[in-house]
């Protein structure tokens, strides 16, 4: 698991979209090789993000992918979906991910 305070999201985080891309830089970031398979095909990466101009808007985007696994028992813990998230790892948030960075 890595761990965080709520200290550690940057105060300029105020919005979900914002709150998003930051936890999705951060695990691609801390799980670069890190992979799952999720069915019959190759193993995929379980974070990444990469940054995209779409020419047909002359907009950038920024495509997050993450593949979280969840506990078996998801359905019959009567949790919230998201408290059944499995960790990617224990690695440590990043250094420049912080206002304390």
């Amino acid at each position: 698991m890595t761990a965080f305070s709520k200290e550690d999201i940057p105060v300029s985080i105020d919005t979900l979209e914002k709150l998003s891309l930051w936890v999705g830089i951060a695990l691609s970031k801390i799980n670069p090789t890190q992979t799952a398979i999720e069915g019959s095909g190759p193993e995929a990466k379980v974070a990444e993000f990469g940054i995209f101009n779409v020419p047909q808007t002359s907009k950038t985007r920024v495509i997050l992918r993450q593949s979280l696994e969840i506990e078996d028992d998801f359905v019959s813990e009567g949790k919230k979906l998201w408290e059944q998230a499995v960790e990617f790892s224990s690695n440590s948030l990043p250094a420049g991910f912080t206002d304390a960075a």
